[in-house]
């Protein structure tokens, strides 16, 4: 498994896994070096069997790919693959960021006690719910726009979209309300607002909801400083 990553400009003990979309392109440069600039390491995910990383994708959850990077993290001992270069880290706080597919991963990580706060954008809350939206669909676009990219078996969607794979929803009462805060725009046609907002009731943690936003990215970060304020005082509580 294979992941992006960039030192801080300054050392805060903080860590922030970067976990994307499905389908999306593998282009965080700005927000990992936005990110890098205020004080944290910063690791760009790539899920088994996605882009660069070998394995099968879906064959097992990503939230499982997220969490043995926490457990690679927490060794200390980071080595760049340009140049040889070993670097010494030990995070005191991981957090873990997505979008999208990306959000219910990062909530689903949170079961892990390593992992100290989720910030979810747009996340998928329960994937029974986007049956109507024919999954088939998405399935056949990845395999015929992203060729190679995203290798996985037609069980591992069945998995996916059934809700037994990687699922919210189906593990809340397994969920800390208070290491989960969740961005959501009530216009998001990607992703509907009612589940995520009847989600974050249910488990009780925080939901700013926006009004014209769309479907947003993890991007809209770096994009939008008022996104990152109400991040950061999060992060901070």
């Amino acid at each position: 498994m294979v992941a992006e990553f960039l030192p801080p400009s300054r050392e805060s003990g903080k860590a922030i896994i970067l976990c994307d979309g499905l389908p999306s392109m593998p282009h965080k440069k700005t927000l990992v070096n936005v990110l890098a600039g205020r004080g944290f390491w910063v690791f760009h995910l790539r899920y088994r069997g996605t882009w660069e990383s070998g394995g099968e994708f879906l064959r097992k959850s990503p939230a499982k790919d997220v969490i043995d990077a926490v457990a690679f993290l927490k060794k200390g001992r980071i080595t760049d693959l340009y140049n040889g270069k070993i670097m010494r880290f030990r995070p005191k706080q991981i957090f873990v960021f997505g979008s999208s597919f990306g959000g219910a991963t990062a909530i689903c990580a949170s079961v892990d006690k390593r992992i100290d706060a989720v910030v979810a954008i747009s996340p998928v809350a329960d994937f029974c719910e986007i049956r109507g939206q024919d999954p088939r669909w998405l399935k056949e676009f990845v395999r015929v726009a992203f060729w190679g990219a995203y290798r996985s078996s037609a069980l591992g969607w069945r998995k996916l979209i059934s809700g037994t794979l990687m699922n919210p929803q189906a593990i809340i009462h397994k969920l800390d309300k208070n290491k989960i805060f969740i961005i959501h725009s009530i216009d998001d046609e990607i992703v509907r607002y009612g589940p995520v907002k009847r989600f974050a009731r249910m488990l009780g943690c925080r939901l700013w909801s926006l009004k014209t936003q769309g479907h947003m990215s993890l991007n809209e970060i770096s994009r939008q400083k008022r996104l990152w304020r109400e991040i950061a005082v999060f992060l901070r509580r």
